[in-house]
């Protein structure tokens, strides 16, 4: 596919992670030491509010499925920029009487554009990667772009705050709106075809009736908690097991840039081996790494940038494979016309893990002895059981189901 095209369907990424990190990681902390909120408000906050916007997102791919006009894809991506400037510029300058509204207006604002744009940009990928080279390079791609924005993120918020991300979020989403419309211009024929395929269709869970789409599914619910339990919790374990918070920055930079540079790396294995067979790998990775965490304590910097840029290089495993193998599936089933339904329940299932990691991890955390600022035996071994045992563990049985799917024959 010409290098182009891969740049006009990948920019449309940077945005969306960019927006990422500090929704995720600094909106916690923000909270709790700005109005001092428990972990247990947050936690309830957060998961309120991904449940309510995940049930959006399987109708919204239905919904989009049965859109006619050639440009929805563009339209829809263009339109969803709006609420997702609106909603962070409310999460980081709250309302002072109110903060909780802002809170919660916010983060629907946001989950909800972020949701239309990314649904709308993976089943184009879907319907542009007609082959299993073109699914992984476009998937690449757009995950590639997702890193360099959360990067972007990481080195802003270093030097400024989290709420500066507002300004350069601002200017690539008019890039990114600018690139999609001239993809839009180049691909117009692949999308008329979609259109025509998917009328009439019918959307239902039906198409969990084939192995390989329940298994797919399963696999990624399990390693995506795995995933998302210690994002949400790293900062605290920066500051009350390594007791250098001041360094956190810096590390979650590490981790981002080594995720950026393995993609490449994990393309060229997913061409070589399958995308299945690759994704096992960088799970066994991202055990064999982060397992040695439990082994780390106060002052061991070194050894943790270490476990950051080996999970790191693990984590460009789980971007670039998951949904080319779903763009497989989709083609495997002949289900082309449906690709806004399965990604639908794709993202549906994707923020179900992280709102199962805020809302579970954090309440538990708190029942085990551990609040933030605690560095006693039983607060730090609290910390680093939820922090780097059961993401192992949940990691390991996505392993295996992976292991025992037929994923390989897609």
């Amino acid at each position: 596919m010409p290098l182009k095209t891969l740049l006009q369907y990948g920019l449309p990424g940077f945005p969306l992670a960019l927006l990422s990190l500090p929704v995720y990681v600094y909106v916690p902390q923000l909270y709790t030491a700005s109005y001092g909120w428990s972990l247990t408000a947050i936690g309830l906050i957060l998961l309120a509010s991904r449940v309510a916007d995940a049930f959006f997102d399987p109708w919204f791919g239905a919904w989009l499925d049965k859109q006619q006009h050639p440009a929805r894809f563009a339209l829809i991506f263009t339109l969803a920029t709006l609420p997702v400037n609106l909603g962070f510029w409310l999460l980081f300058h709250p309302l002072q009487t109110v903060p909780a509204i802002s809170l919660c207006a916010g983060l629907l604002l946001v989950y909800l554009g972020f949701s239309s744009a990314t649904i709308a940009l993976q089943s184009w990928g879907a319907i542009l990667g007609n082959t299993p080279q073109t699914r992984l390079q476009l998937t690449s791609a757009r995950e590639f772009a997702g890193l360099c924005g959360v990067i972007t993120a990481s080195l802003w918020t270093y030097w400024f705050s989290a709420a500066a991300v507002f300004q350069i979020l601002m200017v690539s989403c008019v890039l990114s709106v600018f690139a999609i419309w001239r993809l839009y211009a180049s691909h117009p024929a692949e999308i008329v075809h979609a259109s025509s395929q998917n009328a009439g269709s019918s959307h239902s869970l039906s198409i969990f009736q084939a192995n390989t789409t329940r298994h797919l599914y399963q696999t990624f619910a399990l390693n995506g908690i795995a995933s998302a339990i210690p994002a949400t919790l790293f900062l605290f374990y920066a500051a009350d097991v390594l007791q250098r918070p001041d360094q956190a920055g810096l590390l979650l930079l590490l981790y981002f840039v080594c995720a950026a540079l393995s993609v490449p790396a994990w393309n060229c294995l997913g061409r070589r081996w399958h995308e299945a067979r690759a994704w096992q790998a960088g799970m066994w990775l991202a055990i064999a790494s982060f397992s040695t965490v439990c082994f780390l304590g106060a002052g061991d910097l070194l050894l943790f940038a270490l476990v950051c840029a080996g999970s790191g290089f693990a984590l460009g495993a789980d971007l670039a494979l998951p949904s080319a193998l779903l763009a497989g599936v989709i083609r495997q089933q002949q289900d082309s016309g449906q690709e806004g339904w399965y990604f639908g329940l794709w993202n549906w299932l994707s923020k179900m893990n992280l709102a199962l990691a805020a809302g579970l991890a954090m309440p538990l955390l708190s029942l085990a002895g551990y609040a933030p600022g605690r560095q006693d035996a039983q607060a730090v071994s609290a910390l680093i059981l939820a922090y780097a045992v059961l993401p192992c563990a949940l990691k390991l049985l996505a392993w295996l189901r992976l292991y025992r799917s037929s994923l390989t024959t897609v």
